[in-house]
């Protein structure tokens, strides 16, 4: 049986996280704790950090264009399920509907030296000035 975002997988089997998802963080293990980790690595842009708005909410990172460097572990996504439930995570819509991120196909540069295509998630609602940059563009650098 065909899923929808089988088409995605044959554009694009690796996926680039920089942030909850990454190894070892809080949401990790729910989404693609089944994935391979191929690579670590880092895109263009930079971060800041989304700060939790309510008592049961955690903060979790933004990714917005830039010309910094912003790390990122990219994992072999196989089965269009694990895309799936993290595209339920990560396109959240607003009360107008538009979704809190973007899939989108980015050259990640490996720790190795070479260029890969993943997929990654770009924040696309208006950004508060008071929004803290994630220095170095490290996710789980910032509580050290």
């Amino acid at each position: 049986m065909h899923h929808p975002l089988d088409d995605d997988l044959r554009r694009c089997r690796h996926l680039a996280v920089y942030g909850t998802l990454m190894f070892g963080e809080r949401n990790h293990s729910t989404y693609l704790g089944s994935s391979l980790l191929a690579t670590s690595g880092t895109i263009g842009g930079r971060l800041v950090e989304v700060p939790a708005l309510t008592t049961d909410a955690y903060p979790y990172p933004a990714l917005l264009p830039g010309s910094d460097r912003v790390v990122v572990h990219v994992f072999e996504v196989t089965q269009p399920e694990v895309l799936a439930s993290v595209d339920r995570l990560e396109l959240e819509v607003d009360d107008d509907g538009r979704p809190e991120y973007e899939r989108l196909i980015t050259t990640v540069r490996a720790d190795a030296g070479e260029f890969i295509d993943a997929w990654c998630y770009h924040y696309r609602w208006p950004i508060p000035a008071h929004w803290r940059p994630i220095p170095g563009g490290d996710w789980r650098a910032r509580l050290r």
